[in-house]
């Protein structure tokens, strides 16, 4: 009875050894980070890119504050086959979309997997919201 106990044991060590966090993951995308500084009350944001288009908001509904980050995933197939486009960005002004803001000007980047860039978006109003690049850090696995 030991021994099995023990086998027991040792397979589920090994296999536990064996596992990955999803951390580790390896992406065929890139990962853009928006930090909202604005003095707008936004409750998400929209990028568009091309033909397609994403929308990160809180779970809750509740407006994002002064300071959170919002991380959008982009993947190959949303860019040109040139790999260089430019994308639109919208503050979400309510909790039901209708009122969207866009942002002063568009941002052009390419796509290179795995590779972080970082935007903060700055406003005092409605209408003067504006997009500034942080940085773009490189592959990041």
């Amino acid at each position: 009875m030991r021994k099995i106990f023990f086998i027991l044991c040792a397979v589920v060590f090994l296999s536990a050894c064996s596992c990955s966090s999803g951390a580790e993951t390896k992406s065929n995308g890139m990962t853009l980070h928006f930090e909202n500084q604005t003095d707008i009350e936004v409750y998400g944001i929209e990028l568009h890119l091309g033909d397609t288009s994403s929308t990160v908001v809180n779970a809750d509904g509740s407006a994002i504050a002064k300071g959170d980050n919002l991380v959008i995933e982009i993947l190959r197939e949303d860019f040109t086959s040139a790999g260089h486009t430019s994308f639109d960005l919208y503050l979400l002004g309510d909790q039901n979309d209708k009122n969207r803001m866009p942002v002063d000007q568009s941002m052009s980047i390419d796509f290179i997997p795995g590779e972080e860039w970082h935007f903060k978006v700055t406003g005092g109003k409605e209408g003067s919201a504006a997009l500034h690049m942080q940085r773009s850090i490189g592959r990041t696995h």
